[in-house]
């Protein structure tokens, strides 16, 4: 509906007078220009930031929102419609200004792009061609004039499918199509196999997006051979995707609040840096918030993929399951090898290529991250004073000393040197630190004071508070959590190195600032009830 259909609409619905907005002609700021090399090909560049410029401002012309439905069988006063009705005209008069203000800026970008993606595609550009026809890449482009994914004529999409995939971008095509709910098909086993199969092979090139639900064997029994391959298949689809260096699209985990994830799960020419909004743990994830850690997707290095086969229990995968890891190796190193192959034929197929940062975090090509960014207040030298294990008091003596500095981009770097440095608070010299994305939650306050269960920090230890030193045991050292304000939330900061947390490993190692004492909690296999760290180093300068 365009901005005269709004007002007309609103008039009809609301006997409203007349709706002020902005007129369309007044200018902006923004002037797209568009840049081509000598071959007519488009700069992806320059244009994934005039996108980004419109995607700024992008709005939908839907005035439903301004007209909530009162409450069935109460009539409001004179008074409350009034008010009512005036909100409903302030709101149909915000929503049209902020769409005749994204139409300005939507068709500035195409009258400096289209024409020139157009005669791109003409003379060849694969690139041009995928932006335009695959309608995920951006929704501020003209595709009146081509068939595209987003056409409203079956037909037209059918071209644009056909188109896609003689181009043979693999991330550019529905990561969906041609999968099934195998539970739902007449030979479930075949169709579980077809998918997982279509999967890996959208893994080694790049595409690492599609429902997990549709690939997951499913419970933890195998009644044939066929059904043991199944887990096996599934394990290593789910390895690839924790250890994957890059990839063109990426679904991190199970999609929830917190994650923004579309943008990474589709081929999105405009995309942020990616953080989980929950505190990390390692490769794990922690909700928050209830008694039971969430986790994702199993971790692999964490132990067997236990299935019971026959009369016995057999590791379907694994650290020591031979086969898996072959498998899981030769994958990733195929996935490698088919990013590559994209790039080495256009070198601007990586304006949608994405890099892994730790084991979460996700950074556009030819972007900066800024997670290692930290506050000022971080910077210093501290004093390690005290320690404790396992959340068993008191906590005791300690000595050794860290470092937070800067290195020449700004990132903070962290040295530390202690006199007992055992796993997992092995010394660390020039390791980076950066913000996991995620806040601790409140502290439980009891009439005997903090406590460290539960919502303080997260109870990831071993799940179940019942062994000795665990968050809900007898005992429990509440000085480890004491310099934290019950009524505040704290920003967790993870230690990424090859002593604390790398890519190849389980373990959690990060800190905490609560004032001038620096507080670190580490463990080398999270949910796996070893022993949990807790150390306080205090500020010198």
């Amino acid at each position: 509906m365009g901005l005269m259909g709004i007002v007309a609409s609103v008039v009809a619905l609301a006997s409203i007078e007349a709706v002020a907005v902005e007129t369309p002609g007044v200018p902006i700021a923004f002037k797209p220009a568009a840049v081509v090399d000598a071959q007519g090909r488009i700069d992806v560049w320059a244009l994934r930031r005039d996108v980004a410029e419109v995607e700024a401002h992008l709005a939908s012309d839907d005035t439903d929102h301004c007209w909530p439905e009162g409450d069935e069988g109460e009539e409001p006063s004179a008074a409350e419609a009034a008010r009512a009705e005036a909100a409903s005209r302030a709101c149909v008069a915000a929503t049209a200004q902020a769409y005749a203000d994204y139409a300005r800026y939507r068709d500035a970008l195409n009258a400096a792009w289209l024409a020139p993606l157009r005669t791109a595609i003409e003379h060849g550009d694969a690139v041009a061609e995928v932006i335009l026809r695959q309608c995920s890449t951006t929704p501020v482009l003209d595709r009146r004039g081509i068939e595209s994914t987003c056409d409203d004529d079956e037909a037209r999409q059918a071209i644009a499918r056909t188109r896609l995939g003689r181009i043979g971008f693999v991330p550019a095509m529905d990561p969906q199509r041609d999968i099934v709910n195998w539970q739902r098909q007449p030979d479930g086993k075949r169709a579980l196999r077809e998918n997982q199969q279509r999967v890996l092979e959208a893994l080694r090139h790049g595409a690492m997006a599609f429902d997990f639900i549709d690939i997951d064997a499913g419970g933890n029994v195998a009644r044939d051979a066929d059904e043991f391959d199944a887990f096996r298949r599934w394990a290593v689809i789910e390895a690839v995707m924790q250890d994957a260096p890059r990839a063109f699209t990426i679904l991190p985990h199970t999609n929830s609040a917190g994650w923004k994830t579309a943008a990474f799960a589709e081929l999105h020419l405009n995309r942020t840096s990616l953080t989980p909004g929950f505190l990390a743990w390692g490769p794990e994830l922690y909700y928050g918030g209830s008694p039971s850690p969430w986790s994702g997707i199993d971790y692999w290095r964490s132990g067997p993929k236990i299935v019971f086969y026959g009369d016995a229990q057999v590791a379907a995968a694994g650290p020591d399951v031979a086969a898996f890891r072959r498998e899981r190796a030769d994958t990733l190193a195929a996935a490698e090898a088919g990013v590559d192959r994209y790039l080495q034929q256009d070198p601007r197929w990586a304006v949608f290529l994405l890099h892994r940062v730790g084991h979460h975090e996700w950074v556009p090509d030819g972007m900066r991250s800024d997670t290692g960014r930290l506050d000022a207040s971080w910077d210093g030298e501290w004093e390690l004073k005290r320690e404790a294990t396992n959340w068993l008091g008191p906590m005791h003596e300690a000595r050794g000393h860290a470092r937070i500095r800067r290195d020449a981009d700004g990132n903070a770097r962290i040295d530390v040197h202690a006199e007992q440095a055992a796993e997992p608070v092995r010394d660390v010299e020039d390791c980076a630190l950066r913000y996991s994305g995620g806040l601790t939650y409140f502290p439980q306050v009891t009439a005997a004071g903090q406590s460290p269960q539960l919502t303080t920090l997260g109870y990831f230890y071993d799940g179940g508070g019942t062994k000795p030193g665990s968050f809900g045991a007898d005992g429990a050292n509440a000085a480890a959590v004491a310099p934290f304000d019950p009524r505040k939330r704290y920003r967790q900061v993870l230690m990424q190195c090859a002593n604390a947390e790398a890519a190849d490993n389980d373990r959690v190692r990060f800190l905490l600032l609560a004032g001038d004492v620096l507080v670190e909690f580490a463990v080398a296999t999270p949910f796996s009830g070893k022993d949990l760290h807790v150390r306080h180093y205090e500020r010198t300068r």
